[in-house]
């Protein structure tokens, strides 16, 4: 075991050894560090984190974009809003909390005098396209039927279609 000098303080972060010091500078907005006996006392204020808002919407009969309005008056034309998905369960839906993993959405929210506007769609993949496929032996590089390989057509295809409610997150700056 190293010898350390004991005047030496032990810094760490979240439980985890980040050396030892001789000294501390305390830097950021509103921070302030003060000593007395031999006890220091660091303030960091709070106020800096987003406040997150928890909204359940109906998104109507199956679809795969749409629209909703969310009704909060701190919000200005100005405003920037940070929205996401929520995780469930959703209202209707029973006690599940997996919907949004199973129909996921991609959100924007455009900002009005004392609401906004929440534009949603689902998620797009590349799918194969199956009645391209041509043979009926599992498909692999070296398959071929009369000469020519198994071919299969990679394009876009939406995932599917979310319907009723579904929670989501937001925040205002």
């Amino acid at each position: 075991m190293p010898i350390r000098n004991p005047s030496l303080i032990e810094t760490l972060d979240e439980g985890v050894s980040q050396g030892f010091i001789t000294k501390l500078d305390f830097t950021g907005a509103g921070v302030t560090a003060s000593v007395s006996s031999f006890q220091a006392t660091v303030n960091i204020p709070g106020g800096a984190g987003a406040s997150w808002i928890l909204v359940e919407a109906n998104l109507g009969n199956a679809a795969w974009r749409g629209r909703f309005t969310v009704v909060d008056a701190s919000v200005n034309p100005t405003s920037n809003i940070i929205i996401q998905q929520a995780p469930g369960p959703y209202t209707g839906k029973g006690t599940l909390a997996d919907e949004a993993e199973m129909d996921p959405l991609w959100c924007v929210a455009v900002p009005g005098s004392g609401q906004f506007t929440v534009h949603w769609r689902t998620f797009t993949m590349m799918g194969v396209n199956f009645s391209d496929i041509r043979g009926t032996q599992p498909v692999s590089a070296a398959n071929t039927q009369h000469g020519k390989p198994f071919l299969a057509s990679l394009q876009s295809v939406i995932l599917g279609r979310v319907k009723g409610n579904v929670k989501f997150l937001y925040t205002v700056t």
